[in-house]
């Protein structure tokens, strides 16, 4: 989280995007057919 925060801190203003950390549990639920999408939205809080 603390890296996710200072990445953030640096790209934001130089035209990047902010950076985000995503915990998945259980770890079952990672699959090769998994997008990004469907984990942020199903384990982004």
């Amino acid at each position: 989280m603390h890296y996710c925060k200072y990445a953030s801190e640096f790209t934001v203003p130089n035209g990047g995007k902010p950076w985000n950390h995503l915990l998945i549990q259980p770890h079952d639920e990672v699959k090769l057919t998994g997008s990004s999408g469907y984990f942020r939205g199903s384990f982004q809080g």
